[in-house]
Formats: C-alpha cells, sequence, structure tokens
C-alpha cells in the first residue's frame, strides 16, 4: 500500500485534491461545490451534496497527509491549505441534525405512494420536485471506513433515508442491508427484508 500511495495512487489523490479546491467556491458559510450530481441521480445540478463535500473533504485531508509524509510532492503551502478547505466544506443538516442530502432538500415534499402518484412517466418528468432518492446516497457515508458516524447518527440516517430511497440500482439496498445489518448488534434489526427483497428482485424463481 506505501508504494501504491508513494506512486500513481498517491498521485491521483493529490490531484483530485487540486481539482476540488478549485472547483469549490467561498462563501460567507464555508467552502461550497456547487452544481454537481451526486449518487442520487434523480437531482442534477444541486448545490453541496453531502457525499460530494464530504468524499472532497476527505480527498483533501488525505492528500495533505501524503504530502506531509513525504510519499507526494506540493507547492508550498498547498497542503496546508487542503487542509483549510476541507474543515470549511460545508455539510448541511436540518433542524434536528441530521445530514441533509443536498441544498434544499428536505424542503421538496414527499412524493405520493399511489400508482398514480408514482407512475414512471410522472417521476421522470418531476424526479427533481420530489424528496425522492434514485439509491444509496447519505447512506452510503455511513457504509464507508471514513468518516466516521457514530451508531446513533447512522440508525437515525437510515430510517430518515430508507422510506424516501427508490432502490433503482442493483447496488442500493445491499448498501443499505450492509448498515442495517452493521446495527443489528444494537438492537436495529432491519437487513433481512433488504436482502430478501434483493434475491427476489434480481433472481426470481
Amino acid at each position: 500500500i506505501s508504494d501504491f500511495l508513494a506512486g500513481d495512487g498517491g498521485q491521483m489523490i493529490v490531484e483530485a485534491a487540486r481539482f476540488f479546491a478549485t472547483r469549490g467556491v467561498e462563501t460567507e458559510r464555508g467552502f461550497e461545490i456547487h452544481k454537481v450530481i451526486g449518487p442520487d441521480e434523480l437531482h442534477e445540478g444541486v448545490d453541496n451534496s453531502a457525499f460530494t463535500n464530504m468524499m472532497a473533504a476527505w480527498t483533501l485531508r488525505r492528500a495533505a497527509q501524503l504530502v506531509q509524509a513525504g510519499l507526494q510532492q506540493a507547492v508550498d503551502g498547498e497542503s496546508r491549505r487542503w487542509e483549510e478547505l476541507a474543515d470549511r466544506l460545508l455539510v448541511l443538516r436540518g433542524l434536528d441534525g441530521l445530514i441533509e442530502q443536498h441544498e434544499g432538500f428536505f424542503r421538496l415534499p414527499v412524493a405520493g405512494r399511489g400508482p398514480d402518484d408514482r407512475s414512471e412517466l410522472a417521476w421522470q418528468r418531476d424526479r427533481m420536485q420530489w424528496r425522492d432518492v434514485k439509491q444509496a446516497d447519505v447512506v452510503m457515508l455511513t457504509a464507508l471506513p471514513e468518516p466516521q458516524f457514530p451508531p446513533a447518527e447512522r440508525a437515525a440516517l437510515l430510517r430518515t433515508y430508507e422510506p424516501l430511497t427508490r432502490h433503482l440500482s442493483s447496488l442500493s439496498e445491499a448498501v443499505h442491508s450492509l448498515v442495517a445489518r452493521r446495527l443489528e448488534s444494537l438492537r436495529f434489526r432491519c437487513s433481512r427484508p433488504f436482502v430478501r427483497r434483493w434475491i427476489r428482485a434480481r433472481c426470481p424463481v
């Protein structure tokens, strides 16, 4: 791993950090990244995607660590600026403290659950107007080794975003199932329904 980080792997992280350092914008609220599409592909051109911003912060910090460890090169002051930007990257939260998927997501109305409300044609036309999620997005953040989330926050995020997620990707329910399974030791027992649905959808008898 050290050889990889001292070579092409580390260089890729450093160049990604340079990209994020120029991709964001400085505002009174912090360092923001606008007009992106996160894992939830139903919402395009959004500002401050939590997944994007937190992954950008991770990249900036890891690049700075590689430079400070002497595994990669950077110009004077560059790694220090990466750390500053990482600390200032904006992650939005609702009034209850829960991470908001992107700017304005919690203000969107929840889509109806009737056949007319959920028709494919209407969904394709109006998908950005609803608080729908195509596939694991914020929940996927809690499945990664970094950043770390307290168990109570992981459970709250899963409870919030699972009812909104349409699972239109074969990987989505697997991610939700993984997060739920890790919480089972904390009496959050819900991974089996995800697994059963995934198997029925992908492996019909």
